[in-house]
């Protein structure tokens, strides 16, 4: 299933990540009162520019992160790589 319902709560940077590129509701997002009800492969496959899909599979990985926990143990260069993506998209 490519549909994934984010709460504000659960996912706070994926939705704001989201609400830069897609602020309105197009094929493959609803925005609802407490997040979004996602269809990734709508957004993924749908009528978005090459970067806008790009952004929303980088949206879809830090879903993921942030459902689970918010990171990956330790230091390593992916816990890095992920943490300075974030903050340069602050």
């Amino acid at each position: 299933m490519t549909t994934s319902n984010l709460h504000i709560d659960d996912c706070p940077l994926t939705l704001a990540l989201l609400a830069v590129l897609l602020p309105r509701d197009v094929c493959g997002i609803q925005w609802e009162g407490h997040g979004a009800t996602v269809d990734w492969h709508a957004l993924e496959c749908g009528v978005l520019s090459t970067t806008e899909k790009a952004t929303a599979t980088v949206a879809r990985g830090l879903s993921v992160i942030e459902r689970r926990g918010g990171g990956f143990p330790g230091d390593g260069s992916v816990a890095r790589a992920v943490r300075d993506l974030v903050e340069s998209l602050r």
